[in-house]
């Protein structure tokens, strides 16, 4: 029986895309590199660290990973009111109806501790989860199942007790890889990588319906 609707953020809560792109372009400049759009979102779904690691290596660019992150942090929050950053269509009601339902909320991120938290704090929603886990409180990141598991243990739930939204390959991956039901949502940025593996798909928030968490992963 699920009892806890986990929630990723970069994509599904919002549409941070252009709001990476933005910030993460910026830093990349600072070493030299003008990236174009349709590369930097073949790394949708990871963390900046490891975009920067990837991405670096592709142009032989060697630099200070710890640094370039520290820049990533400012440039991020001055981007979220350029602009003007908001939850995704429907979010606000789903969380209601799952509520409403008795599901616990929780967040799990593959981005740092400190951007998850300039985001909700951004969009007020420091109060919507019951429990948040960042990239920056487990040692892998996704596909590998570390932060759902890591969620699940907070929650005191087993990982069969536990949802997932996710809009990524590899979020979607450390769903399964868990023992999860997850749930993918297509968005533009995504919508080209193998999300074959989710339990359903769905274009929008409207899609799915508290029924769908009556399934067994």
């Amino acid at each position: 029986m699920i009892k806890a609707v986990i929630f990723d953020m970069d994509g599904v809560v919002v549409d941070t895309a252009q709001l990476n792109f933005v910030a993460d372009s910026k830093v990349l400049g600072s070493v030299g590199l003008n990236i174009g759009k349709e590369e930097y979102l073949r790394h949708t779904g990871k963390p900046g660290k490891q975009i920067y690691d990837e991405i670096l290596k592709q142009h032989g660019i060697t630099a200070n990973l710890e640094e370039l992150v520290a820049k990533r942090e400012e440039h991020l929050k001055s981007a979220m009111a350029e602009l003007n950053l908001q939850p995704n269509p429907g979010f606000h009601e789903l969380v209601a109806k799952l509520k409403a339902s008795n599901y616990a909320i929780a967040l799990a991120s593959s981005s740092s501790k400190t951007k998850v938290q300039n985001v909700l704090s951004f969009l007020k929603l420091e109060k919507t989860f019951a429990i948040v886990v960042t990239g920056s409180d487990v040692a892998k990141t996704k596909p590998a199942p570390d932060i759902y598991l890591e969620t699940a243990g907070r929650l005191r739930l087993k990982p069969g007790e536990c949802a997932v939204i996710e809009d990524s390959e590899s979020g979607i991956l450390a769903a399964k890889n868990a023992g999860m039901m997850c749930i993918a949502l297509l968005t533009e940025h995504t919508k080209d990588q193998n999300i074959s593996i989710a339990d359903k798909t769905v274009d929008s928030f409207t899609g799915i319906s508290i029924s769908d968490f009556s399934v067994q992963p």
